[in-house]
């Protein structure tokens, strides 16, 4: 501008040396003098224009972040399984006569599942019997002699070795007496096992052999009965994971309920919920050298028996808290080349880049575990056109809502958390 300017100045002057009368010269003066009175003024303008423009503030949504507290939820898949599973076989071996209980059905304890045919017991049974009966008269006979040769022996009648033998007769009469008694209690006790019953209260499975089988005392698997109230559900969580947890809980980023006293919530694989809480009972305190990892236990009520051993299911652990936690909105966050940052609204007006250590995400938010405080401005938005120092004007923006923790793979508190 100013160039163009200088070389109209320069025209104007030549066409007033050229011009033939003083009043032209006059006149072009004049206008030569207004040209450059208008030039100037229109680059002044220009000039203050461009400054007001770098200085307009790019318009921001910002929020204002508190900490709060907030619940800590860990989600884990595990198994089903009976408080108590029982594998029912015989306890004498013959052959099968029947199966008396419908496979599936519950069951109470002491109820006949299987009877196996008890005519050789019935047979053995009375033999013994035969030889206890002979036990008793052998002893009633030797205290008889003993009896006889007592006074005798007073008298001088008989011998001490006499009398001596007939008391030991009578000893050993006692003893054979004391081992048919025995040998009819074990077999009276072999009879009763003929019928094979329940020895808990449960879901009995199939049948894994029919009638007519040969059965093996102790070792043939008869069925299986399952008590399934209460209900265990097993699951497993990794060293790794119980050693961040302790962290956490050692930096004060994690606070246990009172007592250790956890909710656990059941969802089945289909989705369905189910409507009876549980708690944890066992965490392992080893870990397995082959998997890494460390065992854990909920208990449920399940008087029903809706929820079948077996299943695969997935719990959700409450109880636990964030005391203090930050939650910003995930948008919010700028990768950088060392990691995540936000930008925060400067008191001066300014976008201040800070570095940020994240932790879980919960939804489309993110809790800050350090790099912010209370009453921080976080900028949300336009972080594209941003860069640091940049003047910014703030539009308020709702705060972030929480949202549903993401899944983890820690039971918490004394029975294994995260």
């Amino acid at each position: 501008m100013q160039a163009a300017c200088s070389r109209g100045v320069r025209d104007a002057i030549r066409e007033t040396a050229r011009a033939p009368m003083p009043r032209a010269r006059f006149w072009i003066g004049l206008a030569l003098a207004l040209a450059c009175a208008s030039c100037g003024r229109s680059e002044d303008d220009t000039q203050a224009a461009a400054q007001k423009g770098q200085a307009a503030p790019l318009p921001v949504t910002v929020i204002t972040v508190q900490p709060k507290t907030l619940p800590v939820t860990w989600e884990v898949i595990g198994q089903t399984q009976g408080s108590r599973e029982v594998e029912v076989r015989p306890r004498v071996t013959g052959i099968l006569l029947e199966r008396l209980y419908t496979e599936g059905s519950f069951v109470k304890r002491g109820t006949v599942l299987f009877r196996i045919d008890p005519l050789p017991f019935q047979t053995a049974l009375e033999q013994i019997r035969g030889i206890v009966g002979q036990a008793e008269a052998e002893l009633a006979r030797t205290e008889q002699d003993v009896a006889r040769l007592r006074p005798l022996f007073a008298d001088n009648a008989v011998s001490k070795k006499e009398l001596d033998d007939a008391v030991a007769a009578l000893h050993s009469a006692r003893a054979n007496l004391f081992s048919a008694r025995a040998q009819y209690k074990a077999a009276e006790i072999d009879l009763g096992y003929t019928s094979v019953e329940a020895f808990i209260s449960g879901v009995t499975s199939r049948a894994a052999v029919s009638e007519g089988s040969l059965v093996t005392a102790q070792q043939t698997l008869l069925t299986r009965i399952f008590q399934v109230d209460p209900l265990w559900v097993t699951f497993s969580f990794s060293s790794k994971d119980y050693a961040e947890m302790q962290n956490d809980m050692q930096a004060g980023r994690v606070t246990l309920p009172p007592a250790s006293k956890f909710t656990v919530e059941l969802q089945r694989l289909s989705g369905d919920r189910y409507e009876r809480t549980g708690v944890l009972n066992f965490r392992d305190t080893t870990v397995d050298p082959k998997t890494g990892t460390i065992q854990a236990r909920a208990q449920f009520p399940n008087p029903d028996a809706e929820v079948l051993a077996g299943e695969f299911v997935r719990l959700r652990i409450r109880g636990a808290t964030h005391p203090n936690a930050i939650l910003i909105p995930q948008r919010a966050m700028v990768q950088g080349p060392t990691g995540q940052n936000v930008y925060v609204l400067t008191e001066s007006g300014k976008a201040d880049l800070r570095a940020v250590t994240v932790g879980e995400t919960r939804g489309e938010n993110i809790i800050v575990v350090d790099g912010l405080a209370a009453g921080d401005r976080v900028i949300l938005d336009g972080l594209v056109k941003l860069r640091p120092g940049a003047p910014v004007k703030a539009v308020a923006a709702p705060a972030a809502e929480e949202s549903a923790p993401a899944a983890k793979t820690l039971p918490p508190g004394a029975a294994g958390k995260r």
